[in-house]
């Protein structure tokens, strides 16, 4: 595979996976770990080593992310874990990192603050101590950097760690901790993050009032679940902390993918351009696109996920004018529209699919979703979702036997995004295979217009019946213009402002309200999801 070149990041941030407690550098490869320690107990269990965002379960730790810059500059999070509840903020100034651990109230009991210099990801930096009390990193080139502190730390503090640490306590003034500079006082530390802060709020100003806050939690949300990854050596941006836990470092979702870096195209243009080139690379292995690709190889063989690649590269090429993003890319991307017509491909119609196991798979996902009809459902992107609860799967050709409008509705648009890349590139005979194939799927999308609904339906092949049920994916067909005025007028009236189907106060569900999955309100099954809601936007 060609791997993507790393983006040159460098500085503090929180970019390792394990723990949203630890502030790393690169490209030293050095960690600043925070941990807390509880007054009631000396057991394990009362030492919190590591801090999840989400994480579930009795005396388990409860992390609410707050403002996160994308480069660190300026990051703050409250903390909750039996009984005690701190703030967490931290500040850049040059290459020096300022963090002050604060107590919410006065009813949250004092603590230590277990403080951890820690070496990352085989760094060749060392951890020690310098021989007059401080503790820190000896760093190639730089010599040996401290971490200091606006108090002494408690020698009595005794516990099983696997590096050298300092306990802190924290009562009523905050804890003030600097690397790479002198000690900082409170009012000093409380200057500077109050600065940082107006500065990053400053960056959004331009953003109509409606939308700031949005944007601004949007872009936050990003910034926190960005990490490091040691394979690219370089930060990317999967979906969850805890889910790259599960799956030995990280991994990156198709769709969920490109929808972040779409969006990160508005913040951090580079990082976003970065996490697009490693979810698209991932073609030269697997011939597509796979629903999944984690560390080490791991990649889902069998299937693939919704085409909204060539969406998320014009719109970041659009917004920035990058044509690197196209040269490099087209090629990829017009590989995988190819296999979805080759493989996915029934009496002229598109249908989700599950290849038979081809031997490549070391994940545990082997016996329970491969070349089955949950392997097909969870290349949709909707795992769950009651408008495949009775669809059958044909072994003999890996498809679920239902004719998807959208599936077709997105192919079609990426047979249109792929022609306009074409164009631009100079491949015009490329450019006319796309729109030929284009013209081809929406002749047979116009057939999955069911004028008695009033609505595009999927078409169950099996039945050969229309299937009732309606989700956001019965819009896509507008992406693809293939709806007349009349039609699309009988789908807004008849269906979108319905308030029995998809009109209300908070819109769109993932399934019609009126469907009888909709009260499971899991997952797929009625809850509101940001990408249909932007793909039905766009149509």
């Amino acid at each position: 595979m060609d791997r993507p070149r790393p983006i040159l990041k460098k500085g503090w941030n929180t970019w390792d996976t394990l723990s949203v407690l630890t502030f790393t550098r690169l490209p030293e490869k050095i960690g600043l770990r925070l941990g807390i320690k509880h007054p009631a107990g000396e057991g394990y269990g009362f030492f919190l080593r590591e801090a999840q965002i989400g994480r579930r379960g009795e005396d388990k730790e409860v992390v609410r992310p707050g403002i996160h810059a994308y480069d660190g500059s300026y990051i703050e999070q409250e903390v909750s874990w039996r009984g005690i509840e701190l703030t967490v903020r931290s500040v850049t100034r040059g290459d020096q990192l300022i963090v002050m651990v604060t107590r919410q109230s006065a009813s949250s009991p004092d603590c230590h603050i277990i403080v951890t210099p820690v070496l990352l990801w085989n760094g060749n930096a060392k951890v020690g101590a310098d021989g007059q009390g401080q503790i820190g990193w000896e760093v190639p080139g730089k010599g040996f950097l401290p971490v200091t502190a606006n108090r002494a730390h408690d020698e009595q503090v005794r516990l099983i760690h696997d590096y050298a640490y300092h306990a802190y306590p924290l009562g009523e003034t905050p804890l003030v901790l600097a690397v790479g500079g002198p000690v900082v006082s409170v009012a000093e530390a409380e200057a500077l993050m109050r600065a940082a802060k107006e500065q990053w709020e400053k960056a959004y100003a331009g953003y109509p009032e409606p939308l700031r806050e949005p944007v601004m939690a949007m872009h936050s949300c990003l910034a926190w679940d960005t990490v490091y990854d040691p394979e690219s050596d370089s930060p990317l941006t999967p979906v969850s902390r805890i889910w790259n836990v599960g799956w030995g470092g990280y991994v990156l979702f198709c769709w969920d993918t490109y929808f972040a870096a779409l969006m990160m195209a508005h913040g951090d243009p580079e990082l976003a351009v970065h996490n697009l080139n490693c979810i698209t690379a991932t073609v030269d292995q697997c011939g597509f696109v796979p629903n999944y690709a984690a560390t080490g190889g791991v990649r889902s063989w069998d299937r693939s996920q919704p085409p909204v690649g060539s969406l998320a590269a014009w719109w970041i090429y659009s917004l920035h004018g990058d044509m690197s993003i196209l040269e490099t890319h087209f090629s990829r991307f017009l590989r995988w529209n190819r296999w979805w017509h080759e493989k996915r491909s029934r009496d002229g119609f598109l249908c989700w699919g599950s290849n038979p196991n081809p031997g490549k798979y070391r994940h545990y996902d082997t016996n329970r979703s491969i070349g089955n009809a949950q392997g097909a459902i969870f290349e949709s992107g909707l795992d769950n979702s009651p408008m495949y609860d009775e669809a059958r799967f044909d072994a003999a050709s890996s498809l679920l036997l239902i004719a998807d409008v959208g599936l077709m509705g997105l192919y079609c648009f990426d047979c249109e995004l792929l022609e306009r890349m074409a164009q631009v590139l100079g491949k015009h005979e490329v450019a006319e295979e796309l729109r030929t194939r284009r013209s081809t799927y929406m002749e047979k999308l116009r057939e999955l217009w069911n004028d008695n609904a009033g609505i595009f339906q999927n078409f169950d092949l099996a039945r050969d019946c229309f299937s009732p049920r309606l989700s956001p994916t019965n819009f896509y067909p507008l992406l693809a213009s293939v709806a007349t005025v009349e039609q699309v007028e009988r789908m807004v009236k008849e269906h979108f402002y319905n308030p029995a189907e998809f009109w209300g106060e908070w819109i769109i569900p993932s399934i019609a309200r009126n469907d009888p999955g909709y009260p499971d309100q899991s997952y797929w099954r009625g809850r509101i999801w940001g990408p249909m809601n932007f793909l039905v936007y766009l149509g």
